[in-house]
């Protein structure tokens, strides 16, 4: 029973592993794109419209930290999506980030790779 208990450990503690180290991926900023300059981003509580916004983020700002998007599939897993499965995997992304001191949920639609604030 102790080297089932063991081994189910192990495993979780891959899988988990695996986890954290596939939220890296992707770029360490995001830039706000396809929302007007005058308008904003809402950033949510969580990866869905039907949580709170807990902050709006500018159109056109170009330096939200990347903390991990959901559902992220690997690149083998992207080949093998047809076109109709990966449109609707970009309709379920959503990202988790950073804008000033609030961390939220945007969709990942509006999101192109961006830059540290220092660099724009």
């Amino acid at each position: 029973m102790r080297t089932v208990f063991l081994f189910c450990l192990c495993l979780a503690m891959q899988f988990f592993s695996a986890q954290v180290m596939s939220e890296a991926d992707g770029p360490d900023y995001w830039a706000v794109n396809g929302i007007a300059a005058n308008s904003h981003l809402n950033l949510r509580a969580g990866p869905s419209i039907e949580f709170s916004i807990v902050g709006r983020i500018p159109g056109g700002f170009k330096s939200l930290v990347n903390l991990a998007c959901y559902p992220n599939f690997t690149f083998s897993e992207w080949e093998r999506f047809s076109d109709a499965e990966r449109k609707l995997a970009m309709e379920m992304r959503w990202c988790k980030v950073r804008y000033k001191d609030v961390t939220g949920w945007v969709y990942a639609k509006y999101l192109t790779e961006g830059m540290p604030l220092d660099l724009n």
